[in-house]
């Protein structure tokens, strides 16, 4: 760390909600003041945008307090906003004057508007919050000109340049960064900074946080400048996870990535199981809060698995159903809801909720066979009454998608989305589409305003972006890889953690050095190759004592179907053969077979009757958008722990599946089964008697034909 001089402010004041804050004595260490100075010759000059780059520890949002000093001192006008109401909560408490989210401050969300949309078989048009015009809010006497503003974005990482869809309504343009820039007025003068961290992971279907690239501002034609904090001033020199921060984002900009080991320290950053997360979970936290810890993980399949088990402890005769003090995480900003905005990253607790749910139905159109028209079907929506309190101490009531919170999709689907609006016009017949009164009972409706929200004791790393625990659970399980994305959400989950972090599958990645022969085409499928002692659930057509893999295809197939309008009916197991039987809201009934082996490896769906079948309907049946596999292993020799680390970061990086791991060490070897473009493929890790790998041979039933193994030897090879 630079040992530097430092900067002191003998008082900085600023208002919020009407009172002064002071902040005194402020110190700043000498790149800080480097980056106050630079933001300051920004100030002067003809620059439209500032950005204010660091890593997790160096200060960014600490120094935002002087920058607002300097501007207003400047006669700049200064609005403060985040990406997300936690964010933006997180922002104004760091820097004592009050921020919003990024939504609130550049919409009218008093005003919904009509635009012509994407057509869909319910309206050709969209429903959205118009851009507000830039407006300061000055000191008396103070100009108030675009060239006299200046905005300042902190979590800018998070700010996507892509349009958004499957929200409520639409915002703007639907594309935020561009919003901001017409906001901002950058053209009559006004500026921007953003601040963020670049390590962090970019917006979902971005490859790039181009709030934080001043190059992508360049070629827009706009005048952009960045400064880049590196040295570490949060948290004490000899923090293990500000250390492991480090060696996360080191790992990012190098260009070699062969190894990565991070380090464990007792109180700080301990080793867990998954299995042992939500017992210690409810053990730091006996009963459901809004500060307590939170668990990380990858995908929103994990997330909900683990929201199963931590509230298995807090309620286990629930049933799964809500309860009175479960904890919420808000998914998608709502500003109908009235007594309060409701915003997208919240947390909630549960106060009370009205015992009926209540059925709301609507109709979707789906693709039939080619050539044919759509086919309308009925979906059915459920919503309950719930009361929430929320962080501030607000306790507001409203309506609840329980659809939505009870199944494992990230938000709602298309056919949801319809669905909701098809409900609206029902209920709304005598009322004209984009008409005033309609789009006044639209912003207003109960239904089609409902929260939308999932358990919040466990959310991905995209979710916990912009927030801070004393406590965090990690789980690196599917991220451990060494590419850029597998990194990235590393470090961002990494760095969310105060105080602890418990990990699962905490990076321990060794330098491997062993021979590997040629992709060998097999045959005949080891019985082994799915693990049969994994706990999966038996569901409604199948018995405990079924297969794990038949068992695990069903919950594959119900998520696939969730929120399309179609369900499986039954299933007709037949000797190695499983048929299911799909409905959909007309009473139609399409029948599906596949077979499988004494492995229990199924082979894709085929219909029974293809004439019959809706177009869609096969590829949702042989997705593998919810494949989940498990199994339980525990290396036996520390050799054999480095190697199933390292396969396991490189399977992680190729998005390859561990479908089982079994050593058969009286054999000197140890297996490991994959989910490749094969039918089925493995490793076959030979080992010597002190349990050291000798070499590693690749099996599939393709061959050299098996392009994702290939790949992966590829990378077993670097």
């Amino acid at each position: 760390m630079v040992q530097s001089k430092q900067l002191t402010y003998a008082k900085i004041e600023f208002a919020t909600n009407g009172k002064i804050c002071s902040v005194i004595n402020m110190e700043l260490l000498a790149q800080q003041k480097e980056a106050l100075s630079a933001f300051e010759d920004f100030l002067k000059s003809d620059n439209s945008i500032f950005i204010l780059k660091g890593y997790a520890g160096t200060g960014k949002t600490t120094l935002i307090r002087p920058i607002i000093k300097l501007a207003s001192d400047s006669e700049k006008s200064v609005q403060v906003m985040a990406p997300t109401g936690r964010a933006a909560k997180i922002l104004s408490d760091k820097t004592g004057h009050v921020a919003t989210t990024i939504h609130k401050a550049i919409y009218k969300l008093d005003t919904i508007e009509a635009v012509e949309g994407s057509e869909t078989e319910e309206s050709k048009l969209e429903y959205g919050f118009p851009l507000r015009q830039l407006c300061n809010a000055k000191r008396p006497g103070s100009p108030t000109s675009p060239d006299h503003s200046l905005l300042i974005v902190d979590e800018a990482s998070m700010v996507c340049s892509r349009k958004t869809v499957g929200d409520l309504y639409m915002f703007g343009s639907g594309v935020l960064l561009t919003d901001l820039l017409e906001y901002a007025r950058l053209e009559d003068g006004g500026k921007i900074l953003f601040v963020g961290d670049p390590a962090q992971l970019p917006p979902v279907g971005d490859p790039n946080s181009y709030a934080l690239d001043v190059e992508y501002f360049n070629s827009k034609g706009y005048r952009a400048t960045s400064y880049e904090l590196t040295d570490v001033v949060r948290q004490g020199s000899d923090s293990t996870i500000l250390a492991n921060s480090i060696k996360l984002r080191q790992a990012i900009t190098s260009k070699v990535r062969t190894q990565l080991m991070l380090e464990r320290k007792e109180g700080e950053v301990e080793e867990i199981n998954s299995t042992s997360i939500a017992g210690k979970y409810c053990e730091l936290s006996p009963t459901p809060s809004l500060s307590g810890p939170v668990v990380i993980c990858y995908s929103n399949k994990m997330a909900a698995v683990y929201n199963n088990e931590i509230r298995s402890c807090y309620y286990p005769n629930s049933t799964g159903k809500l309860q009175r003090g479960d904890r919420l995480i808000v998914i998608a900003n709502n500003y109908a809801i009235e007594g309060r905005e409701i915003l997208n990253g919240e947390f909630a607790i549960v106060v009370d909720f009205s015992e009926q749910v209540e059925i709301q139905t609507g109709f979707v159109y789906i693709d039939d066979e080619k050539g044919k028209p759509k086919k309308c079907v009925r979906m059915d929506l459920e919503f309950r009454d719930v009361t929430l309190l929320f962080d501030d101490g607000v306790v507001v009531g409203m309506k609840l998608l329980e659809s939505l919170l009870n199944n494992s999709h990230p938000n709602v689907t298309y056919q949801e989305q319809c669905a909701l609006m098809s409900n609206f016009n029902i209920r709304h017949k005598g009322m004209t589409p984009g008409s005033r009164d309609y789009r006044m009972a639209l912003l207003s409706d109960p239904y089609y305003n409902a929260v939308r929200a999932k358990y919040g004791y466990a959310i991905t790393g995209h979710k916990s972006q912009g927030g801070e625990w004393d406590v965090v659970f990690a789980d690196f399980s599917g991220r451990t890889g060494m590419s850029s994305d597998c990194l990235r959400w590393s470090y961002t989950t990494a760095t969310r953690a105060r105080k602890m972090m418990y990990a699962e599958s905490l990076h321990k990645i060794p330098q491997l050095e062993v021979k590997v022969v040629d992709i060998a085409k097999v045959a005949n499928v080891p019985g082994e190759y799915y693990s049969q002692t994994q706990d999966v659930p038996a569901g409604p057509y199948h018995q405990m004592s079924d297969m794990s893999s038949l068992k695990a295809k069903y919950w594959q197939v119900a998520n696939n179907l969730s929120g399309t309008g179609f369900e499986v009916r039954g299933i007709e197991h037949q000797q190695y053969r499983e048929i299911y039987s799909v409905g959909d809201g007309e009473g139609n009934v399409y029948k599906f077979s596949a077979i499988y082996n004494k492995a229990g490896i199924l082979r894709p769906f085929g219909a029974v009757n293809p004439s019959e079948i809706p177009a869609e309907l096969l590829g949702l049946m042989n997705s593998d958008a919810y494949q989940e596999f498990s199994y339980t292993y525990i290396p036996s020799t520390e050799p054999l722990s480095e190697l199933y680390s390292k396969i396991c970061s490189i399977c992680d990086e190729n998005d390859i599946p561990i479908v089982n791991v079994v050593e058969h060490l009286d054999n000197y070897r140890v297996d490991y089964y994959l989910k490749t473009d094969a039918y089925f493929a493995y490793l076959e890790v030979l080992v010597n008697k002190h349990g050291q790998v000798t070499y590693i041979a690749p099996r599939s039933e393709m061959g050299s034909g098996d392009a994702k193994l290939v790949k992966l030897v590829e990378s077993i090879k670097l």
